[in-house]
Formats: structure tokens, sequence, C-alpha cells
């Protein structure tokens, strides 16, 4: 999966983990490998680039793009998440669950 940040010039790309490039130069540059325990299907940045949200078979989980380091913050468990998408104008994220289950959660505040 890829998920694009013009707020931060960043693109974050998808597999155990997720892999951070810097746009910023001019080319890409390899930055930060987010750790996650699954492979990530789905991401999506905060409108601001600020977060980054990232979908597995184990849940929904954000990333605080300040610390990179850090491990991720769970906002649904034990959820098979085979989807993200975000309409900006609410800051509503839904995230579709293999089941068929449609969740949603405030992308400001988790």
């Amino acid at each position: 999966t890829l998920a694009v940040a013009g707020a931060n010039a960043s693109i974050a790309v998808g597999g155990v983990g997720i892999r951070l490039w810097d746009l910023s130069g001019g080319r890409p540059r390899q930055g930060a490998l987010l750790p996650h325990d699954r492979g990530v299907i789905d991401a999506t940045f905060s409108a601001d680039g600020a977060r980054l949200y990232g979908a597995s078979q184990s849940g929904l989980f954000v990333w605080e793009m300040a610390d990179p380091d850090a491990a991720p913050t769970p906002l649904i468990e034990g959820i098979n998440i085979t989807a993200l998408a975000t309409h900006r104008q609410t800051g509503l994220m839904f995230a579709a669950a293999s089941d068929g289950s449609l969740y949603a959660v405030d992308a400001e505040y988790g």
C-alpha cells in the first residue's frame, strides 16, 4: 500500500511495518521503518501529516510522525481491517473489516 502526505513531503509504503520515504529533496530518500507485527494492508495520513493510520489483520493503528520510532497506538484491535477511507471535510475515517463491518474513527482525535 502507498500513502502520500503533502504536508511533510512523505510517502508511506506498507509491508511488515511501514517504510517512510522523504520526498523533500527532489529524489526519494529512505526514512524510518515504523514497527508493526503484521503486514499493513492500507494506510492514510491525517490531513496535517502529523499521524499515519495503518490497517492490518490485527486492527487499526496510528503512528505519530513526531516520534516514528515509537510503537503505534491501537485504535481497533482484534479485527481484520482491509481498507481505509478518510472523509476530509468531517475528519472521519472509515475502516472496513473482512466480515463486512464498517467502523468510523475520528481521524483527528482517534
